[in-house]
């Protein structure tokens, strides 16, 4: 079975139908939290469980209900409810992938990835999020990689364009334009 990913066609109409009730009944930040806490909670054995094709729609509703409707809001369980019926529970972790990428959008929040050569420290990724968010005229977000390889400097990832900071990408660079250079 193919490898579900958060821009299906099922994924996204899921994702968007229940963005827009969340939207419509005022209760979006609710289900953002519901939804995030869904996401971490499908790597640990409910997830597994609710992704299990031997269990039964009802038997992963129960499980759903027993351990976590307490934390849940009420149309997130509705949500859940329609995913059982129509045997849809494992697109779950996808569809939670694509209402985060929904809530960025309407946030206006552009997520990234820093890689740098050691450890960067919350005031110097606070003021790296704080300038590119300037550039880019949206809240930049990033998450921190740590990469040795890179030697010094940073990359940065953002909407799927890299900004190459590092020493590596820099001698890479000047070997390609020495490269170039007839002797």
């Amino acid at each position: 079975m193919p490898k579900i990913t958060a821009t299906s066609p099922a994924t996204v109409r899921y994702a968007t139908s229940l963005f827009q009730v969340a939207l419509d009944r005022s209760v979006l930040r609710e289900i953002d939290k519901d939804m995030r806490l869904l996401a971490s909670v499908l790597t640990d054995e409910l997830g597994e469980a609710l992704l299990d094709p031997r269990w039964s729609a009802s038997a992963k509703l129960e499980a759903v209900k027993k351990s976590m409707a307490a934390n849940l809001h009420s149309l997130t369980l509705d949500f859940f409810e329609v995913l059982a019926s129509r045997e849809r529970i494992q697109l779950l972790p996808a569809i939670a992938e694509a209402f985060a990428s929904l809530m960025d959008k309407h946030d206006n929040v552009l997520r990234g990835v820093l890689e740098s050569a050691k450890e960067v420290d919350s005031s110097a990724l606070l003021e790296i999020e704080d300038t590119l968010s300037k550039k880019m005229s949206k809240k930049v977000s990033l998450t921190v990689n740590v990469n040795p390889e890179l030697l010094g400097g940073v990359c940065v990832t953002l909407g799927g364009i890299r900004y190459d900071g590092s020493a590596t990408g820099m001698l890479q660079r000047l070997r390609a334009q020495l490269d170039m250079v007839e002797i």
